[in-house]
């Protein structure tokens, strides 16, 4: 071993939240959230909480996906409790600007589209959904020969825009 070398020799002590890896120079590799010579701190933006006897986000109790815990798909919250996930119930924002089909039209085909994702999230095809889309519909139209009115607070869009160069 070099003498500028410096590591501890965790020699098996990497506590309850770590193990020790000779391929880390007999330093302890620690379990996500902790970190520390013996894996006994919590990582950055975790608390201890005694009664679990973890390190987490939260000391509450969530089976699904988001949650008050864990809003965002790249929240910490998930890779921590991936396991407990029962059902996902992503946000799908759905912006209609196709001008030839009713809002009902869009409404009832984006029903169909989440219904088979649900159905097909059933294990084993049987049992409750795992996914179910929190689906919000917002009006782009143009507003012509009877047409509704997309939002005054959105700009003008049309989807020939998505042709333009800008887009390739």
């Amino acid at each position: 071993m070099d003498s500028s070398e410096c590591f501890v020799d965790c020699s098996g002590n990497c506590g309850a939240h770590g193990e020790c890896n000779p391929e880390l120079g007999w330093m302890c590799d620690c379990d996500l959230g902790y970190q520390g010579n013996y894996c006994s701190e919590c990582t950055e933006g975790l608390t201890y909480y005694p009664a679990s006897e973890s390190c987490d986000v939260t000391d509450q109790y969530y089976n699904y996906w988001p949650n008050p815990a864990a809003p965002s798909n790249s929240h910490l919250w998930l890779p921590l409790h991936h396991q407990q996930i029962e059902s996902l119930v992503p946000k799908l924002l759905v912006l209609d600007f196709v001008n030839i089909a009713t809002s009902e039209t869009i409404a009832q085909l984006i029903d169909s589209i989440t219904s088979g994702f649900a159905q097909g999230s059933k294990p084993l095809g049987e049992g409750a959904a795992q996914l179910l889309y929190n689906s919000e519909i917002i009006n782009m139209k143009d507003g012509v020969n009877g047409r509704p009115n997309p939002p005054s607070d959105w700009p003008y869009f049309t989807f020939l825009f998505l042709f333009l160069p800008f887009f390739e």
